[in-house]
């Protein structure tokens, strides 16, 4: 397990995106909880958001399809759960 998948930033408050969203780079998308230190994930592309792969507050591993995103007329690409709990984009 890389950690705990959370999509907004405290219970009670709107998601950081929801399907839809469109989001730019540098974006926090979500929250991954690792040995108690909150580490937000931040997007590394633009687009829109076309999928949450991930109810909120579940175990995450690694190379888990979080998020699915429309870079703006392209064939899309995942947001995973990458090492250490970096996000990575991975074209299809």
């Amino acid at each position: 397990m890389v950690g705990t998948f959370y999509a907004r930033p405290e219970p009670g408050a709107d998601p950081y995106v929801r399907v839809g969203s469109r989001i730019g780079v540098g974006q926090t998308l979500c929250i991954i909880e690792a040995m108690k230190i909150m580490n937000p994930l931040d997007a590394e592309i633009a687009g829109t958001i076309r999928e949450i792969a991930v109810e909120d507050a579940p175990p995450v591993e690694f190379g888990q399809v979080l998020f699915r995103v429309d870079p703006n007329g392209c064939s899309g690409v995942q947001l995973q759960v990458g090492h250490h709990g970096d996000c990575q984009a991975w074209r299809r």
